[in-house]
């Protein structure tokens, strides 16, 4: 018996004989643990699916199992398979399964829900449905079957490209108040238009539950009012820890910002983390000190912050920035700062951000593609990256796509590569030809436990 099983096959046609060798081989053995399975575009269907699923169905001990299923030709019948699979994995607690671009339908998505609200140890589920020709009284149907399983502590819903529609959500939203126990909810519903009592109805259902982790992808939602109402019932969930926020390409006007901001700064809030994606909005001036404002009320329980932000005035963001440098607690720091006025008071901001607070131990920041940061800017940040603050763990920077010259980007590997504290040092950049020369700077850091260089694009959110 083995503890995990990872395996992934992708981008390829697979035949029910080439499948069969590949599930004799990896799927006869018993896993005690988990069972991660990508199998993305390789042309499977319902038939070839139930071929997986009764191998794994040797799993009797797996509490994890995670399949990738997108981009294939899954029908009901399909979602039907793996749902009984899942029933009759006795011990599993967590599952994942990926059908993006499959066409399991509102007949599907139902069989599934049937099936596996018959599992009495699952826990958490996560499920992307994303363009799977749903409609919006699927969906409800779907988590009025769903919401049966009282055991459900985490549930996550990826529904973009399907026929759901605002209306549609606000009836979702009032199935999900009925689950008793859910302390974890993800919901993805990007591409649909919420206008302003939409939303507010969706914030009102919310407040019904016990959360303490809410993850909410808004983006490209043509969301212009009503954040006042998310804003409200975010401060008065008082089990609320975290909040993973995606407001991004929503042409939000600062009001709507001060709105949804100002609740947080007259009510007690314990978020303890806050991911919150702006970009491509409207966030203004008085957004902007709406937003510091908040970050300065909640320093002493904040211990991770992400901001994904663009297009803000230099002395605005960097009084957003000093808000964040006095947080007293904060641990963990991810700035997304792409599109943004660079001048030297920012440098001297974010110089700070690396050697003053005194509990941070994880710095990421993105700056991809930004054109402003010259030469001159540049050889004044080096400085700070000097006297790196002892606490300091793990950074990851990323400077592709700007117009550093390879001499800047292997000078400042250099010196950080210098600093003993560092465990984790990940540099995104463009210059191929000088990655082996950075490498051997870092096989002389005996201290450094993970190390990586790439070009590779990684967005912060969602």
């Amino acid at each position: 018996m083995s503890q995990h099983l990872f395996l992934s096959i992708e981008n390829l046609a697979l035949t029910e004989v080439n499948l069969r060798k590949i599930c004799e081989k990896s799927l006869k053995v018993f896993y005690e643990n988990s069972v991660y399975l990508s199998l993305q575009n390789v042309k499977l269907t319902d038939q070839l699916l139930e071929i997986i699923c009764s191998y794994l169905q040797n799993g009797s001990f797996l509490t994890s199992v995670e399949l990738n299923l997108r981009e294939n030709k899954i029908g009901s019948q399909g979602a039907n398979t793996v749902a009984s699979l899942i029933a009759n994995l006795h011990s599993v607690r967590s599952v994942k399964i990926n059908f993006w671009q499959n066409q399991i339908g509102d007949k599907g998505l139902q069989s599934f829900a049937e099936k596996v609200i018959q599992s009495q140890s699952l826990e958490q589920i996560s499920l992307n449905i994303e363009d799977n020709q749903i409609s919006s009284e699927g969906l409800q149907g779907f988590c009025e079957i769903l919401q049966k399983m009282e055991q459900l502590t985490a549930l996550s819903l990826f529904i973009r490209g399907n026929k759901v529609d605002q209306k549609g959500l606000a009836s979702v939203s009032k199935v999900l108040k009925g689950f008793k126990n859910l302390t974890n909810l993800k919901l993805s519903m990007c591409g649909i238009s919420l206008n302003q009592s939409c939303l507010e109805e969706i914030s009102v259902n919310l407040n019904n539950n016990k959360l303490e982790s809410l993850n909410l992808d808004l983006q490209q939602c043509k969301i212009k009012d009503g954040l006042g109402s998310l804003g409200k019932f975010l401060a008065s969930s008082t089990n609320l820890h975290g909040l993973y926020l995606n407001l991004e390409r929503n042409a939000i006007e600062q009001s709507g910002v001060i709105d949804f901001f100002n609740p947080l700064l007259i009510n007690q809030c314990n978020l303890r983390t806050i991911e919150i994606n702006l970009k491509a909005n409207k966030i203004g001036k008085e957004g902007s000190i709406e937003l510091s404002n908040t970050i300065r009320k909640l320093n002493s329980t904040l211990n991770s912050i992400s901001l994904a932000l663009s297009k803000i005035e230099c002395a605005d963001m960097v009084n957003i920035i000093e808000s964040i440098t006095n947080a007293t607690q904060l641990q963990q720091l991810c700035l997304i700062l792409r599109s943004q006025e660079f001048r030297q008071e920012l440098i001297q901001a974010l110089g700070k951000i690396l050697s003053e607070p005194e509990a941070l131990t994880n710095i990421k920041l993105d700056l991809r593609g930004q054109t402003q940061l010259t030469t001159e800017l540049f050889q004044e940040w080096i400085p700070y990256f000097n006297n790196l603050k002892p606490n300091l763990k793990s950074l990851n920077l990323d400077f592709s796509q700007t117009e550093l010259q390879y001499e800047e980007i292997f000078e400042l590997a250099e010196l950080i590569l210098e600093q003993q504290n560092l465990h984790t040092f990940v540099y995104y950049h463009d210059c191929g030809y000088i990655q082996e020369e950075i490498k051997q700077s870092a096989l002389k850091n005996k201290n450094l436990i993970y190390f990586e260089l790439t070009s590779k694009d990684d967005d912060l959110l969602f």
